[in-house]
């Protein structure tokens, strides 16, 4: 891989970092290749974009007496991300923001529902650093970065600022923090780069839950890896594929038979508009779902580089 080559995808990794949750905001797997890879100190990044979900709604029947539920969520993404030196490593913050609009329906107790809740979604912070592999660079000296094994962590930051309505069972905002450290690696040899990252969504207690209940949530933990591929026409293509499981919920203390499982398979293509402009598509499936939202995403976004 050239040293153009690999400047030139550092930038679109960092286009590209919001469209993992934004399409899938509704669940805990998040496919998102590039997040540990290298990038030139001062750089920033405003993105911006489409993001489309929708599917069934998988339910414990035995707890929860709904059928045939559907979801359909779509909304605008508004991204912003830095690189800085970190004590000599590479270090970036990063936060995002999703305006939605979205459908819900189905069958409960045998009275046919619908719900159209529209809004902010819970906006997302992050704390990335590269610990091994990954030295802070300015972009005279990235020029000649040629990157084998990174090893990272981040912690990310789900605030409780999106629509919620206590007298609501469907909300799009969570009315609670959730908090998701995770570890990744990411290791490149010619073409080719291949990504693994594990991690735990922790949630606090949401106290005004429907119906005035207190709501808590156990962690889900997850495993994701990338294998991306990228051409000699400034353009590259990755493979996703993510699994997950946790997450039983209880109410006032009444444990329910809500264990979600989830396995997804994704695609990601990347490619450049002008030095500093690039656009990123993705899409992925469920391929195995046991409990919770099996359902197909897309998302496109355009970002703009500056800086560096």
């Amino acid at each position: 891989m050239t040293a153009s080559k690999r400047s030139f995808m550092a930038r679109l990794m960092i286009g590209g970092f919001l469209i993992g949750w934004a399409v899938e905001y509704v669940q805990a797997l998040e496919l998102e290749p590039g997040l540990y890879r290298n990038a030139p100190m001062g750089t920033n990044a405003l993105s911006v974009g489409y993001a489309y979900s929708g599917g069934n709604i998988l339910a414990d029947d035995s707890e929860v007496p709904i059928e045939n539920a559907k979801a359909h969520v779509q909304g605008a993404l508004l991204g912003y991300a830095r690189y800085f030196n970190l004590f000599g490593r590479t270090a970036r913050v990063d936060a995002a923001t999703l305006v939605a609009w979205s459908h819900y329906e189905g069958t409960v107790a045998g009275q046919f529902m619908t719900r159209d809740p529209q809004g902010l979604a819970d906006p997302r912070f992050r704390f990335a650093v590269n610990l091994a592999g990954a030295p802070a660079l300015e972009r005279s000296e990235f020029k000649n970065y040629q990157q084998k094994a990174i090893w990272g962590m981040s912690l990310m930051l789900a605030a409780p600022l999106g629509q919620y309505d206590s007298s609501r069972l469907i909300n799009l905002g969570s009315n609670r923090w959730s908090i998701r450290p995770e570890t990744g690696v990411s290791y490149a040899w010619k073409e080719w780069c291949a990504e693994g990252a594990a991690g735990t969504w922790v949630f606090t207690t949401n106290h005004d839950y429907y119906g005035g209940n207190e709501l808590t949530q156990q962690p889900i933990g997850y495993l994701k890896g990338d294998l991306i591929y990228s051409f000699r026409k400034k353009t590259w293509i990755a493979l996703n594929y993510g699994w997950a499981t946790g997450g039983r919920t209880s109410v006032n203390g009444a444990e329910k038979a809500d264990l979600q499982t989830n396995y997804r398979l994704g695609g990601t293509l990347t490619f450049s508009l002008s030095s500093r402009d690039s656009l990123v598509l993705n899409y992925s499936n469920g391929i195995v779902t046991r409990t919770g939202a099996n359902f197909q995403s897309l998302a496109t976004v355009f970002s703009h580089t500056w800086g560096s």
